[in-house]
């Protein structure tokens, strides 16, 4: 199912080649680290929806090896709710992210200052203190009001409240398929867990997560498409296009050579991570127990 980013967004390349013209070392870096967020977290979020198809599927597998006859409905362990609603958790973050990471595009090309999260820019726009042009305005301010606005309601309430999907059930459809009964609230806006509701209409999560992708990628498609255009295209004699953005310069370079010292890590290994946790665990019940005394 993985795309790479130059099929979800064809004009983000062109789009960045122009916002990085030659320029001093210093503002080319914060540049390109800037620009650089935007297909980072747009990829991670792909990468936590594919991980919610996986997980989708090996769950089922399992619970069909097992055995499930058809009048019965099956709560899940909470091992295995916990399995199903990680990835949820990484999509309501790495969505965020992207939604954000539209600023700088905006704020380079239209030459505009532009408020860092979508949700404070849409509130600028539809009170006349920011104007990106009629098109973009309705493009962004019609994806945040009809569905961008619910995810971060959705991530705010996963971040600072409540884990949105801890109820997981299967049970066979008429045609004998397990089926996944795994809800997410119908009114995340609200801060009082108590309160939330799951049902009238019901939320499938992973319904929800695909209908979310695909108009986040909609959304960003639309805005750099439009940004693209307003820089002109070079296309070589033979058809193919040219890009001249430099490569990223490191954080960090590597040194190498007499005397220089060569840091990094070899391969971590999971028996070794066990036991340093669990030396870990038990010098912190040292000390615990020698603060009860």
């Amino acid at each position: 199912m993985y795309f790479k980013i130059g099929e979800l967004i064809p004009d983000l390349h062109r789009l960045q080649d122009n916002l990085i013209p030659e320029m001093e070392e210093e503002e080319y870096r914060s540049t390109v680290f800037h620009l650089e967020m935007l297909p980072y977290s747009l990829m991670a979020t792909q990468n936590a929806f594919h991980n919610c198809i996986s997980t989708h599927k090996d769950i089922l597998e399992e619970m069909e090896a097992r055995g499930l006859d058809d009048n019965t409905t099956l709560h899940l362990s909470p091992v295995e709710r916990e399995r199903l609603g990680f990835p949820i958790d990484s999509f309501l973050e790495a969505a965020r992210r992207t939604q954000n990471a539209l600023r700088p595009y905006l704020s380079k090309t239209l030459k505009l200052s532009v408020s860092k999260s979508m949700s404070a820019l849409v509130k600028n726009i539809e009170t006349g203190k920011t104007d990106l042009g009629e098109v973009l305005n309705d493009i962004v301010s019609g994806y945040w009001r009809t569905h961008g606005k619910r995810l971060k309601e959705f991530r705010d309430l996963s971040q600072h409240y409540t884990v949105v999907s801890s109820d997981a059930r299967l049970f066979r459809s008429d045609e004998g398929k397990l089926i996944l009964y795994f809800l997410l609230p119908n009114n995340p806006e609200v801060t009082k867990p108590a309160k939330l509701i799951y049902d009238n209409p019901p939320v499938h999560a992973y319904l929800y997560v695909r209908e979310q992708f695909i108009k986040l990628v909609g959304v960003i498609y639309s805005v750099i498409n439009i940004l693209a255009q307003k820089f002109p295209e070079r296309i070589n004699p033979d058809g193919t296009r040219t890009f001249t953005l430099r490569p990223v310069m490191a954080r960090q370079p590597i040194v190498r050579g007499v005397g220089a010292k060569l840091e990094g890590h070899r391969l971590l290994e999971h028996e070794e991570m066990k036991k340093d946790i669990q030396r870990s665990l038990s010098h912190f019940k040292k000390v615990c127990d020698k603060g009860f005394k």
